[in-house]
């Protein structure tokens, strides 16, 4: 021996795998197919003589070239043997090489070891009939005999290489993070089992770099540990329905960059109109403009998981960061959306929102006489530069804590036999999350048809992300014996029209 490489990090699970890509892994001919065969010796030699190979697949081509080249056996001479005989044994052959070739990938993508999966595979090449359930069977008898060597389930080898049936990193964690999932239940069981640091010491030295290598993919655990939280907040902060409500009434943009957005909304043109034979079209007076801008801004903070916690294996603390992160994001996103609506901020024209000239503004409680004046009031609205009615319906009900039981009650028929005028509305109520006025509230037209506001996103990203904050530490998995994790979530908005919106601040 002239030179000794130290492999840390062996390829492969540091098994000594095949140099030959492909072989027939002990394939060998089916009875039924010998059968034909030697049947076919007795009534047409070179046809059997065609047959030179002893596995199934290698066969089934043979014979049927040589079908093609020498003809069909005679009935007479076969013994009672017709093509159609021929064909149903070539056919039950061909389904059998299909189930053996499914067999060995169903054991190849198992977690055994190598040495199992070559028993299993020459276990099934030596069937006559097979299925897919016969082969889960195998392979859960195998996994099932090899966990009795070791008390948790893992075959040991040479220098810590291990086979285990324990799923990735990410997949184990993902099973933490998920309340419905009871595979993984104890934080602590879930580190060491990642990490192979039995003591949850945090320090590289006490861990497997192989096992961390397997189970993380060649990345940090609070890089792991990250993108499984920011896929939990995802799934969360989607499923908050009271704090999306504000995406009902707001048109969504995509900001490029930190600078003024700018929100042009159009006038109208007057009528067409009419147009001599042979005559000149005239020039239709180009629309003014209203201009709205907003920038976007970073909101965040950051998430501290500690040493201290996976030692105790405080999983209901960090299995609720997620959870936590994603109401909080949701939440402030909700707030600066209906502050527009809550807090009567301006309109593009620098006037309150809701204000006298706009015509938008009540006083009165909600009834039925009311609801009506602020539904007369949307309709009546202009367009800008024509003045023409926008006759543009009303879609929602905002009302708060206070009053969404009167809103609701306005559309029953109680003693009335037939619905009202007000009750064919099919307005949608929305209860305004953080509007504690009892009394206070508006209708809004569907942002489809006019726009009121405008939430923008940076790059069109209306998720909040997670980042780590860790730096790669060459002495311990966490930094400082603890990982932080960023939340980040980028928007702006801005109130774009005030005429699809009413409001009653009632006193």
């Amino acid at each position: 021996v002239n030179s000794v490489d130290l492999i840390m990090v062996p390829g492969a699970g540091g098994r000594i795998v095949s140099f030959k890509e492909a072989h027939n892994q002990g394939n060998v001919m089916n009875e039924q197919l010998l059968r034909l065969i030697e049947a076919l010796k007795k009534s047409n030699p070179a046809l059997a003589a065609s047959v030179t190979a002893d596995d199934d697949e290698t066969a089934i081509v043979q014979l049927t070239e040589a079908l093609a080249k020498h003809g069909a056996p005679e009935p007479s001479n076969a013994e009672g043997l017709t093509l159609a005989d021929v064909n149903k044994v070539i056919v039950a052959s061909q389904r059998l090489v299909e189930a053996k070739q499914s067999a060995v990938a169903l054991i190849n993508q198992s977690t055994l070891p190598d040495a199992a999966k070559t028993r299993l595979t020459e276990s099934v090449q030596s069937k006559d009939d097979l299925t897919t359930e016969m082969v889960k069977g195998l392979i859960d008898a195998e996994t099932s005999y090899l966990k009795q060597f070791t008390e948790s389930g893992k075959v040991n080898m040479p220098h810590g290489v291990q086979y285990s049936d324990n799923p990735s990193g990410i997949e184990m964690l993902t099973a933490l993070f998920d309340p419905a999932n009871k595979d993984v239940v104890s934080l602590k069981e879930a580190y060491i089992d990642l990490t192979g640091d039995k003591h949850c010491t945090g320090k590289l030295r006490d861990c497997s770099r192989t096992r961390m290598v397997e189970a993380l993919d060649s990345d940090s655990l609070p890089n792991v540990l990250a993108d499984v939280i920011n896929r939990r907040v995802v799934d969360v902060y989607g499923s908050l329905e009271k704090y999306q409500l504000w995406r009902k009434v707001f048109r969504i943009g995509t900001a490029t960059d930190f600078k003024d957005q700018n929100v042009t909304e159009w006038g109208g043109y007057g009528d067409l109109q009419e147009v001599l034979e042979s005559g000149a079209y005239p020039e239709l007076a180009k629309p003014t403009d209203s201009n709205a801008k907003y920038r976007v801004s970073k909101k965040g903070g950051i998430a501290t998981i500690t040493m201290e916690m996976i030692k105790n294996d405080d999983r209901n603390i960090i299995t609720q960061i997620p959870n936590k992160l994603a109401r909080a994001a949701a939440r402030t996103l909700s707030k600066f959306a209906w502050d527009f609506y809550i807090n009567n901020r301006n309109a593009p024209d620098a006037k309150a929102l809701f204000h006298a000239d706009h015509n938008n503004l009540f006083s009165g409680a909600l009834d039925q006489t009311e609801l009506m004046a602020h539904w007369r009031a949307i309709m009546n609205q202009q367009e800008l530069d024509t003045g023409e009615m926008l006759e543009i319906e009303p879609a929602f009900l905002l009302c708060s804590l206070g009053n969404v039981d009167a809103a609701f009650d306005l559309f029953q028929r109680l003693q009335n036999n037939d619905k009202g005028f007000a009750q064919q509305l099919n307005l949608e109520i929305l209860r305004v999350p953080g509007a504690t006025d009892p009394n206070d509230w508006g209708l809004m037209t569907d942002p489809g048809e006019l726009a009121n506001f405008e939430m923008g996103f940076l790059d069109g990203m209306e998720n909040p992300e997670i980042f780590t904050q860790d730096m790669q530490n060459v002495g311990s998995v966490f930094t400082n014996d603890q990982t932080t994790m960023k939340i980040r979530h980028i928007y702006g908005g801005q109130c774009t029209d005030y005429r699809g919106a009413t409001k009653a601040i009632v006193i």
